[in-house]
């Protein structure tokens, strides 16, 4: 770790820079060299973690793609977090058009993807996947990390602001979205809150593994982690789901191309 980003004062930025890039590379350490690999950020939004990436352990290549504009906040936030006057020549940032040809196929020895899958749309996961996986070099790998998953109890993305457990499975939406409104500041808030909350899909673990092998991609490491509402589970709820599908709040994977 560098002194200027030991001493980050910027808690979010300091959380993509370091923390994220840590735990993938914790994860894919065993299997291959990031400082000799090409390494795509899937879903980078502001493209802090593929920053981190590309200056932290030196990759021969990162691209970080989104459909959202966000990455052009990249060289601001880190000129104001790290003192950056320009961002590194081994990492490229864009905005894309959903579907668009990200490069060509075999380009990339690593693809990750961070809290982007819940908001790709449901019918198109596959049809993602699989394109990732053409993306990929052969014995190249895929990482997921998805939080929170729908049917978990902060599945909704908006916890923040209404803090009822499992609240979007209990409520009809129309008196889930009065609460919203209720908890906001104003309109453009609950606009853009419940905008994120409708375009959820309802992924599940099962339903991820599946599609991962329908795509060709073998899952080397998983792991899940418990909710933390577990013991406020409602009784209710449990006449229409899986209690495994309500209890895991998170799921993260490891395959191979």
């Amino acid at each position: 770790m560098t002194a200027c980003a030991s001493g980050i004062g910027d808690e979010a930025f300091r959380v993509r820079y370091i923390d994220l890039p840590d735990i993938i590379q914790g994860w894919v350490g065993d299997y291959l060299k990031l400082e000799s690999s090409d390494v795509l950020d899937f879903g980078c939004g502001e493209g802090i973690t593929a920053l981190g990436m590309a200056r932290r352990f030196n990759s021969r290549s990162v691209r970080g793609v989104d459909i959202m504009p966000d990455p052009l906040q990249c060289l601001p936030r880190a000129r104001q977090a790290l003192g950056l006057d320009a961002l590194p020549q081994n990492l490229s940032l864009m905005q894309i058009e959903p579907g668009a040809q990200v490069a060509e196929p075999g380009s990339f020895d690593l693809i990750y993807s961070w809290s982007v899958f819940e908001h790709v749309q449901q019918p198109l996961i596959g049809s993602v996947l699989a394109q990732l996986k053409r993306l990929l070099r052969p014995g190249g790998y895929l990482f997921i990390q998805i939080a929170p998953l729908y049917y978990s109890s902060e599945g909704s993305h908006l916890f923040h602001r209404v803090a009822e457990p499992w609240g979007h499975l209990q409520n009809q939406d129309s008196v889930y979205f009065d609460k919203l409104c209720k908890a906001c500041g104003n309109k453009e808030e609950v606009d853009a809150l419940w905008s994120c909350y409708q375009w959820l899909n309802r992924l599940t673990v099962p339903e991820l593994k599946r599609l991962l092998s329908e795509a060709g991609l073998k899952v080397v490491r998983d792991y899940t982690t418990e909710d933390p509402n577990a013991s406020r589970l409602p009784a209710m709820l449990l006449d229409t789901f899986k209690r495994e599908t309500l209890l895991v709040n998170q799921v993260v994977m490891l395959c191979r191309a």
